[in-house]
């Protein structure tokens, strides 16, 4: 009967895509999200304190950000994506009092100087081409001492191979990424990991198919 639902979910919301990305988890609950990505969300939530103004970039339908403001609920979390069918089933489905999504370009975060004591964004910056731009533009929206929570698949246990990975640019080891973090002006906090796709668990090594690193702007 889940299987049947799923598949009636996908023929009516199909495929949300990047630009440059076919990749999108569709449902109207969480019970309908692949673990990993719910894991990661839960992870990033600790490091949300009340008070704090979270960017989520490249929300997709916005589950994620739905958790950070569930666990979070002193918080404000602005969900951004470059679709607005993402923006619009986000808010159809994943919308809390503390949380708000908008039609959001992650190469080109127009949005105001230091505004964000977070910004979190998962599986993302392995789809564009200028990955070090990116974190330029974080940074500028990040105030001092500010959080980077960031994830890419693994180099290292899932090598790049456009075939396998059309919509895909580069993929990162942890130590690539934290050197282009580091190259501007990030402190590395700590590196963590995910082994696989059917489980939430995050595990404190670089040894995963998909880490998550958090950063601190200086």
């Amino acid at each position: 009967m889940k299987k049947t639902i799923k598949k009636i979910i996908f023929k009516l919301f199909p495929s949300i895509k990047f630009k440059r990305s076919g990749e999108r988890q569709v449902a109207p609950d969480l019970s309908g999200i692949r673990a990993d990505h719910v894991g990661r969300y839960k992870f990033a939530s600790q490091y949300i304190k009340p008070g704090m103004n979270v960017l989520d970039i490249a929300c997709g339908i916005g589950y994620g950000s739905y958790v950070l403001a569930s666990s979070s609920p002193n918080s404000t979390i602005l969900g951004i994506d470059i679709e607005q069918r993402a923006i619009d089933y986000a808010n159809k489905h994943y919308k809390r009092d503390n949380n708000k999504f908008s039609v959001g370009d992650a190469s080109n975060l127009n949005l105001e100087n230091e505004s964000f004591e977070a910004v979190v964004s998962f599986e993302t910056i392995e789809h564009l081409k200028q990955p070090k731009l990116f974190i330029e533009k974080v940074k500028r929206v990040l105030k001092e001492d500010g959080l980077f929570i960031v994830s890419s698949p693994n180099q290292t246990t899932l090598p790049f191979d456009k075939t396998k990975y059309p919509f895909h640019e580069q993929h990162f080891t942890s130590d690539e990424l934290s050197k282009l973090l580091i190259d501007s002006r990030f402190e590395i906090v700590d590196v963590y990991s995910q082994l696989g796709k059917d489980s939430e668990e995050v595990i404190n090594n670089d040894s995963g198919l998909y880490f998550i690193i958090v950063a601190k702007s200086k």
